[in-house]
């Protein structure tokens, strides 16, 4: 081990302030993202009602800030996250999905990384 123990860690990064977000087609899609890294929370809304699908956010307990790492499958929830059930997503209805990681600076629902708009 070298002199500088946080230059041996290996494994999954927290997030950059931006990251590439993708969706799969249906109603259970399943949502990841580049690079691969550590995020805090996720939501899925209806644009049209503002209502919200689906949200997990890591757990207040977890030993891992910011756990989840890709993929996430809608309704599943991550290790170390909470969040409601999800409602079924209706297809031909376009939703939204906001992906984001922990940042005192953004409050509770953190520093949005990465957004995409999708239609099961």
């Amino acid at each position: 081990m070298s002199d500088n123990a946080c230059s041996d860690v290996t494994g999954p990064i927290v997030c950059p302030n931006s990251v590439s977000l993708s969706v799969t087609a249906g109603t259970t899609p399943t949502f990841a993202w580049q690079p691969s890294c550590r995020a805090s929370s996720l939501f899925v809304t209806d644009p049209n009602t503002a209502s919200t699908q689906w949200a997990i956010n890591e757990l207040p307990s977890s030993l891992d800030s910011q756990p989840m790492l890709p993929p996430v499958y809608y309704g599943i929830l991550p290790p170390n996250m909470a969040g409601d059930s999800a409602k079924p997503l209706s297809a031909g209805v376009q939703y939204f999905v906001l992906l984001t990681k922990a940042d005192p600076a953004f409050g509770l629902a953190g520093r949005p990384i990465g957004s995409a708009l999708f239609t099961p």
